[in-house]
């Protein structure tokens, strides 16, 4: 995956740098199906889906298929505890409470 990147890289730097973000890369016949961080990545991605399909096709010598997908929460390992310290920091700069302290709001 990495020689696709760098083939990209020389005519589309934005889509290379996309590219590099994507979580997973796996082969299911002849789809190359790639999983994307975030929503705006996955638009991205898919806006170039056609120019990567013909690469890929080009670079395997056989006709291949670029699809692409959001990473699920499961597949990314994340848990609520990681959501759970977001929202406190939300929280102070929202100005809502901080408990314990001398200033509490």
């Amino acid at each position: 995956m990495k020689n696709l990147t760098l083939k990209v890289k020389k005519e589309k730097m934005t889509l290379a740098i996309n590219l590099q973000k994507v979580v997973s890369w796996n082969w299911i016949d002849n789809d190359l199906v790639l999983k994307m961080p975030s929503p705006f990545i996955l638009n991205m991605i898919k806006q170039e889906s056609t120019y990567l399909s013909q690469t890929a096709s080009d670079m395997k010598g056989s006709a291949v298929k670029v699809k692409a997908e959001l990473v699920t929460d499961e597949e990314l390992g994340t848990n609520n505890q990681i959501d759970e310290q977001i929202n406190l920091i939300k929280q102070i700069f929202r100005g809502h409470i901080i408990k314990g302290g001398n200033n509490e709001f």
